[in-house]
């Protein structure tokens, strides 16, 4: 089939089977999805690299790069090393690297520059004597800034992507015209997965996952590797409390050794069909618990048992029976009671989020960021609870609410609303099927008259308020449920959409 055509059958894809994202090409629709790739059993020297060239490391000096640069002069036989950083020479522990990589046998010079600055990296580069010229870059800089989306501003957004993106960027336009052996990009995880609170850097590392492809089309040879975190003290995992950590590894991701990541990077550069891959410690268990609980990102089905799949596809029905059995707890007790049961699940969530051993570590009155709770935490926090109770509550939940106690007050009423009987969203309703017109529509004036003609239908039977054939239309619409607004959709607009598909074929 072609796009345009193609596009109703991936909306309703898309939401009977919960998918957040989807591609269309050629008229096909695809779902992404992580697999497993086998890693190759590697021996002695890996590299192909020029030995006479120079190899630059941006974040050179940082702990990732103190990491890689070592391992490139052992592992790849490299034996001149750029290592450029904002301090430069200046930043902790960079004679003593500098040392450490001399007496390995490399000849190592440590600069300062600020990579997102085009004119900045020229002159670095020009610097480079003749004999000696560049013949790899490993884009290794990066800073973080969490916040969560809702609260993310534009300075947070910059200070994040410049070092990422706008660096990387740069240092393709001053060595597009190299035939360079490599361009490595350290990417994260948070781009293909998501972060909660990490919306920036996850854009920005997405950016270089997207640079690496097109590199690759244009014949470069990029790769992007999106790393999980790893367990070094000294890097961006050293941000991290214990409270950080834990959350982390409940991911399925947990941190993986400088040895691990090493020979991922290895096998990564003898990988010539794939500009992106993914480089991660993965905890079967955990992935298996987020599946079974409803909570594990498709993207990530693939890698976990497909009994455990089919699982994870009744996630939402599992959740709403986590609602349903948490309504069943409350039905019956009074307004105390059922503050002190709401109350014990806000406190024992929390205590198990923060690996509190003790339920007396939470008390009733004390602020959630009093008792340790940040913003990712609190996200995580957010989300065990809609889950339990089958509410949609917000990302500033906590803040709004910033005590156990006031959060279950405010989860008591948001129940005993739900239970009388809340309205759905009609309106939201009629702005998703607006949405869902226009793409059907664009570029087909046969099907675009048709829906004209019969929306005007349907306008007029709502306006009369009768509908001989399925009673009123106003009171249908009123009391629909989501999926019930999309079943009247798909009645309405089969015929026509089918009626499209055959038109486009003989066109």
């Amino acid at each position: 089939p072609d796009t345009p055509t193609a596009i109703p059958h991936a909306l309703h894809h898309a939401h009977t089977h919960h998918e957040p994202q989807l591609a269309i090409r050629q008229g096909h629709i695809h779902t992404p999805r992580l697999t497993r790739h086998p890693t190759p059993q590697l021996t002695g020297t890996t590299s192909t690299w020029n030995p006479e060239g120079t190899v630059l490391i941006t974040g050179g000096t940082g702990a990732l790069g103190t990491h890689t640069a070592r391992h490139l002069v052992t592992r790849h036989g490299v034996r001149r090393l750029l290592l450029v950083s904002r301090s430069g020479p200046d930043a902790p522990h960079a004679t003593r690297l500098r040392r450490e990589l001399e007496e390995l046998g490399a000849e190592v010079t440590i600069s300062a520059c600020d990579v997102a600055d085009r004119g900045a990296v020229e002159a670095l580069l020009n610097d480079l004597p003749e004999r000696h010229p560049l013949s790899a870059v490993v884009h290794i800089a990066g800073v973080v800034e969490d916040s969560t989306f809702t609260s993310l501003s534009a300075r947070e957004l910059e200070t994040v992507l410049r070092p990422k993106a706008d660096a990387a960027w740069n240092l393709h336009q001053a060595t597009r015209h190299l035939a360079l052996d490599a361009f490595v990009l350290y990417s994260s995880l948070a781009a293909t997965v998501g972060s909660p609170g990490q919306a920036n850097y996850a854009a920005a590392n997405a950016y270089l996952d997207a640079l690496a492809h097109h590199l690759r089309r244009q014949g470069h040879p990029a790769v992007s590797l999106a790393w999980g975190p790893w367990a070094d003290a000294d890097g961006m995992a050293g941000l991290l409390n214990e409270t950080d950590a834990a959350r982390i590894a409940r991911t399925g991701f947990p941190a993986m050794s400088a040895e691990q990541g090493l020979a991922l990077l290895d096998a990564a550069l003898t990988e010539p069909d794939h500009p992106l891959l993914i480089g991660t410690a993965l905890d079967t268990a955990a992935l298996r618990a987020r599946a079974e609980s409803g909570t594990l990102p498709p993207v990530l089905a693939e890698l976990i048992p497909r009994a455990v799949r089919r699982a994870q596809g009744a996630g939402t029905a599992e959740s709403a029976s986590a609602a349903i059995s948490l309504r069943d707890q409350l039905a019956g007790l009074n307004a105390a009671e059922r503050q002190e049961r709401l109350l014990d699940l806000v406190r024992r969530t929390t205590a198990s989020i923060l690996a509190y051993s003790d339920l007396s570590d939470v008390p009733a009155q004390s602020g959630f960021l009093d008792l340790g709770l940040d913003s990712l935490s609190t996200i995580e926090l957010r989300n065990i609870l809609s889950r339990q109770s089958g509410l949609e509550l917000p990302a500033t939940l906590v803040f709004d609410h910033p005590t156990p106690t006031a959060l279950a007050r405010h989860l008591d009423g948001r129940l005993a609303d739900s239970d009388d009987g809340e309205q759905p969203d009609v309106l939201g309703e009629l702005r998703r099927l607006d949405s869902f017109l226009f793409s059907v529509s664009a570029g087909n004036d046969r099907l675009r008259a048709e829906m004209k003609e019969q929306l005007q239908a349907m306008l007029k039977k709502f306006e009369d308020g009768r509908d001989d054939s399925s009673g009123r239309l106003a009171d249908t619409l009123t009391s629909a449920s989501a999926e019930e607004v999309f079943q009247f959709i798909d009645r309405e607009f089969s015929d026509t959409i089918r009626d499209s598909d055959e038109a486009g074929s003989h066109d």
